[in-house]
């Protein structure tokens, strides 16, 4: 009997330990490494424009290829266009290259004339065109 309550002790004993291993093994409270970021506009591929409807097709740099998109803020006053993209990463372990990718935006004016399309690059930098609505 003495054997049999030792053995479930040594049982009990193990399973409280084996437990105590995993959830040191994952830790809740460990920090969290992902990034939200403005992304640099490198190139302004194409411009399209169908009456009033602008479609922009853009290259942004990605600091390596485990960033991604994750939202676009614009302001449009009609006369000037602005956007700044934002990617995001989720802090996995990923190669150091520079990678980018196209991001295609719809515009909408509601006046003919010359507008200003910028495209956030780093700080006070922009990507800039002028285009010209005639209809």
């Amino acid at each position: 009997m003495n054997t049999k309550k030792k053995m479930k002790t040594t049982k009990i004993f193990n399973i409280v330990l084996l437990l105590l291993f995993f959830v040191s093994a994952c830790n809740l409270f460990e920090p969290d490494k992902s990034m939200i970021a403005p992304l640099s506009a490198s190139k302004i591929n194409s411009v399209k424009i169908a009456g009033k409807q602008v479609t922009v097709n853009v290259t942004y740099f990605l600091p390596n290829p485990c960033w991604h998109y994750y939202k676009t803020v614009s302001y449009n006053n009609d006369s000037v266009f602005t956007s700044k993209v934002f990617g995001k990463y989720n802090g996995e372990t990923c190669i150091q290259m520079v990678s980018s990718f196209e991001h295609s935006q719809k515009i909408n004016f509601s006046t003919r004339g010359e507008k200003l399309l910028r495209f956030w690059k780093n700080d006070s930098t922009f990507s800039d065109t002028t285009i010209t609505i005639i209809s």
